[in-house]
């Protein structure tokens, strides 16, 4: 097995292939596999595209288990997914919230030393809030580190979801679904972030197959016509209408 960088200019790298030397491997027979989405972009121009031959998923609880005593940055827009397994792994006032499915939500919550803390904002159109994480938390010696999130609804502009730490934008999703960010208050940095789809498990990886695709239909309707403007003909006498209640005859 050997594994490249997919580029559009390897030039010099060998450690890298182009979409064009793609197509050729795969056109000898050669499998070929990837594991990013967004391969799809550079493998289209070289006639190749992706079919999902493989995924790893792990539930939604054994996911915020891997998380004890952490801080969770969760951003959601409205007409969000919600599978029941989330009643058992988020305190019953987030749940609650979430429940609420038109709103769009922004809440911030712990688990373990931090769990009886949270800030919670909801609204049908933009939830945006801004916590500190010490104050929040009542941890004076924790390491100072604010954070925001924020949600959209449609009308906003969304679905949307942004979070960021100290100002800096850390996420910024487009996607629907609950979108958390997992922060390690020790350090004071966020060190995972993943979008939960309506399911009760969450996607860890996908495999990708790159085949040859699938050649586009060709329009077979006739080209347009182009369309002389007709040429003005000779000018016609007006006869003045009348009013057909007083015409003679």
């Amino acid at each position: 097995m050997r594994f490249r960088y997919l580029r559009e200019d390897a030039e010099g790298d060998p450690h890298a292939l182009t979409p064009a030397q793609v197509a050729k491997i795969v056109k000898e027979g050669t499998p070929v596999y990837t594991d990013s989405p967004e391969a799809g972009e550079l493998l289209d121009k070289a006639g190749l595209t992706q079919e999902v031959s493989a995924t790893g998923k792990i539930p939604i609880a054994q996911w915020f288990a891997r998380y004890p005593s952490n801080i969770f940055c969760l951003v959601t827009p409205p007409n969000h997914p919600l599978d029941p397994a989330w009643k058992k792994v988020v305190p019953a006032p987030v749940h609650r919230q979430l429940s609420v499915n038109e709103a769009a939500c922004a809440i911030v919550f712990g688990s373990g030393r931090y769990a009886p803390y949270k800030y919670m904002v909801a609204n049908r159109v933009n939830a945006h809030g801004e916590v500190h994480l010490p104050k929040l938390f009542h941890q004076p010696s924790m390491i100072p580190t604010s954070v925001g999130v924020q949600a959209w609804g449609r009308e906003g502009g969304g679905p949307l979801a942004i979070i960021w730490v100290d100002y800096a934008i850390f996420y910024n999703n487009k996607q629907p679904g609950i979108t958390v960010s997992v922060i390690d208050p020790e350090i004071g940095a966020v060190i995972e972030t993943v979008t939960f789809d309506s399911g009760p498990d969450l996607q860890m990886w996908q495999r990708f197959k790159v085949k040859k695709a699938e050649p586009k239909p060709k329009n077979t309707s006739p080209p347009p016509q182009a369309v002389s403007p007709k040429p003005p003909g000779p000018r016609q006498k007006v006869e003045p209408l009348r009013d057909p209640l007083i015409s003679d005859f």
